[in-house]
């Protein structure tokens, strides 16, 4: 978004280069991705970011409007703060090899909205509750260093 949000990858992740563009990135473990090091303790996953511009004074959608407009499965889990709302649900995954359940975030910086995606394979650590706390340390990293500028 013109260098307007610090996009921060939570602990473990890096983003995809060739992924990158003024609106969405990939992130995945830094060492899938090629990193000489990072990413060993972080759970396996492909974390996917959108950030689209929003009015100042515009609420946060809540949970069941995000899964809607998103076309997945009702919202399980549910967690909230002042500005993000994080929840598990199910929908087509990116990829064979990973789970229809994923957990899902937005976040409102700004005048920004960001929603984002964790999708991990079957039964795994990104797919646990450890996926919630993946996607919250993006969200809450990306703001302080977005408010920081």
């Amino acid at each position: 978004m013109r260098g307007q949000i610090a996009l921060v990858p939570p602990g473990g992740y890096c983003i995809d280069p060739e992924s990158l563009t003024q609106s969405f990135a990939l992130m995945g473990r830094c060492d899938s991705l090629g990193a000489a090091t990072g990413g060993s303790g972080a759970p396996v996953g492909v974390l996917t970011v959108s950030i689209a511009r929003t009015a100042k004074d515009t609420p946060l959608p809540d949970a069941t409007q995000i899964a809607e407009a998103a076309n997945v499965t009702a919202p399980q889990d549910t967690r909230k703060t002042s500005d993000s709302i994080i929840f598990k649900t199910a929908g087509a995954p990116p990829g064979p090899e990973l789970s229809s359940l994923h957990w899902r975030g937005v976040a409102k910086i700004d005048n920004f909205i960001i929603g984002a995606a964790l999708f991990g394979p079957e039964g795994q650590r990104a797919v646990s509750s450890e996926g919630a706390s993946v996607l919250a340390q993006m969200l809450e990293r990306t703001a302080t260093k977005t408010s920081a500028r």
